[in-house]
């Protein structure tokens, strides 16, 4: 018997109404559930039994909320992404490589535009140890102590941001970057020093050019509009994978609109 997933049809909907939904309908507190989403968005239900997830759906429905029920194995079967290195624009596509190899990808063929900020969490930087014993006493004999007491160590909270271009067969399977291992010299003098920066207007140029109008999803929306990463961070790269499984689905479903972040 196979398990079932339900998932949101609509993209762009608003994620605090599927919040809304679980802490009404679900049973689930509201941190329970932002987690949950922040783990898999746009999933209701997870490899559940059909009879479960038509019976949520119905709820969902109740609740205004359009949704689908898909059978697992068709939201785990996105292909490897294309790690690339750098992408050079020209006036109908843009060339790729990953350092080895070439290819070309047209603006009018691409059809997903997405990107993640994963949070990251770098070690704490040691505290500087106040020096000791007999040098450190005749100091304090001739000069007045005022160092203050060290601060217990924190770590370092930072993002780390991925973009992959979903299109036609010339991108094969899809292509991916990751902002702080990319060559960003194809901006030309647009590009900055910070690699933060370039990543956004890298992709605020990709969809500029790309007038097929691919689906943006609300980070690559963020990203462009400045919006603080927290608002749609996730917890890791699985997330992201299964927010682009779900963008994938649910676009099979219906075409989707041109994107953006409500």
């Amino acid at each position: 018997m196979g398990s079932y997933c339900l998932i949101v049809e609509d993209q762009l909907t608003n994620p605090e109404k599927i919040v809304s939904f679980m802490t009404a309908s679900m049973g689930l507190d509201a941190p329970e559930a932002e987690l949950r989403l922040s783990a898999s968005p746009g999933f209701i239900l997870e490899n559940a039994a059909f009879e479960a997830a038509m019976s949520a759906r119905a709820l969902a429905a109740g609740a205004g909320l359009k949704t689908l029920v898909v059978e697992s194995r068709d939201l785990s079967a996105l292909p490897s992404p294309f790690i690339i290195e750098k992408i050079v624009f020209r006036s109908d596509g843009f060339i790729f490589n990953d350092g080895f190899q070439r290819g070309f990808a047209a603006y009018g063929g691409l059809t997903l535009l997405a990107a993640a900020a994963i949070r990251t969490e770098a070690p704490p930087i040691a505290p500087v140890r106040r020096e000791g014993g007999l040098l450190y006493e005749i100091r304090r004999k001739i000069l007045p102590d005022t160092a203050k007491p060290v601060a217990p160590a924190t770590p370092i909270r930072d993002f780390i941001f991925y973009a992959d271009i979903f299109g036609a067969q010339e991108i094969s399977p899809r292509l991916r970057l990751r902002h702080d291992q990319f060559d960003f010299s194809g901006l030309g003098a647009a590009k900055t020093y910070a690699s933060a920066d370039n990543f956004r207007l890298l992709l605020d140029k990709l969809q500029a050019r790309s007038f097929s109008k691919p689906f943006v999803n609300r980070a690559f929306s963020g990203i462009i509009k400045k919006i603080p990463s927290g608002k749609f961070a996730l917890r890791g790269l699985e997330a992201y994978e299964k927010e682009l499984a779900w963008l994938v689905c649910a676009g099979k479903a219906s075409k989707p609109p041109t994107g953006g972040l409500s």
